[in-house]
């Protein structure tokens, strides 16, 4: 191959490369404009429309806003005080306020999670667009404000608020309740194997849409010094849900300590280290069961069956498993 050849060679990689790069940068394509989108200067509308507009949108998130608060702590409390039975039984119910009746455990825990996506979701896109009407609110506010004229302003509400209390309560309530309560949901089912995983990884994916969504909105003269701990942390995220095979999450021991499970169906059910003493598994099905490194002092087994259950480290002092306890 002549120089000629190699020159000519280098110039197409390096117009390719500079090509790539050019497309990759420009803030009005993706992927860029995903998180770093260009500055949108449309015209303004009628004063009194952008008034009219951004008052409705700001009730709309004040109220969206509370709804979040009270669904997630309502949320919150009912799986903090839930006790570990209703986590390996099927028909545990739990009184559920907002519709004034019980529901099942099992599906309170599949419709939360879902119900604060779904309201965070709502909120995001109402509060999207009070952000292009704040823009717009502040533009038409220039000119009157030289002249000293009356200006278009902004109901109280705390999102509007510009001292630091109330931008970290805006910024938790917006972008870190929801994942919190995830997460400590999460925690609360990870000592069913069945559903560790799956509540861990909508918890961290609702994480990182949300830090998304943070570098997407950050004030461009902020950019450097907010974005880049928020890209460390989503960047942790990524690889922590890729490492979940080679580095399971520990699962949380159960504490079901004095429960009653009469007739209860725990056949395969792992309660590894479990804190069971004095629980009566009278007349329960065991088949299978693993209860290695489990407290069972004190426990009733009478009438249950065990057949295959793993009792390997078990603390079963004076448990009974026949007529006559073990004491041991």
């Amino acid at each position: 191959m002549s120089v000629v050849d190699n020159i000519l060679k280098d110039l197409t990689h390096t117009l390719i490369r500079n090509k790539i790069w050019t497309r990759i940068t420009d803030r009005r394509k993706a992927p860029r404009r995903w998180w770093y989108p260009e500055s949108n200067k449309k015209d303004c509308r009628h004063p009194d429309v952008v008034k009219m507009l951004h008052e409705s949108y700001s009730k709309m998130i004040n109220k969206t806003m509370l709804s979040i608060l009270v669904v997630g702590l309502y949320c919150l409390l009912a799986v903090i005080s839930a006790s570990d039975k209703l986590l390996i039984i099927t028909n545990g119910t739990i009184h559920a306020p907002l519709v004034g009746t019980s529901i099942s455990f099992g599906a309170f825990l599949i419709v939360a999670p879902f119900l604060l996506v779904i309201l965070t979701l709502y909120l995001h896109v109402v509060f999207g667009y009070w952000l292009q009407l704040e823009k717009e609110r502040q533009l038409l506010n220039n000119d009157p404000k030289r002249r000293g004229e009356p200006t278009i302003e902004s109901i109280p509400v705390i999102f509007s608020f510009i001292d630091r209390l109330s931008r970290f309560a805006t910024s938790f309530v917006f972008y870190w309740f929801v994942p919190w309560i995830l997460l400590v949901m999460a925690y609360k089912v990870s000592g069913v194997a069945e559903l560790r995983y799956p509540f861990y990884l909508f918890a961290f994916f609702t994480t990182l849409l949300l830090l998304l969504l943070q570098i997407y909105r950050c004030p461009e003269a902020k950019r450097r010094w907010w974005n880049t701990p928020r890209w460390v942390l989503l960047i942790l995220i990524v690889f922590r849900i890729l490492l979940f095979p080679a580095f399971p999450i520990n699962p949380r021991p159960l504490n079901i300590e004095r429960e009653d499970l009469r007739g209860v169906w725990l056949q395969s059910m792992d309660m590894s280290g479990a804190d069971m003493n004095n629980a009566n598994f009278e007349g329960a099905n065991l088949n299978e069961a693993n209860l290695q490194n489990a407290y069972l002092a004190g426990a009733n087994f009478q009438g249950a069956t065990l057949r295959g259950t793993n009792f390997e480290g078990a603390n079963l002092i004076r448990s009974s498993l026949t007529k006559n306890p073990i004491t041991y």
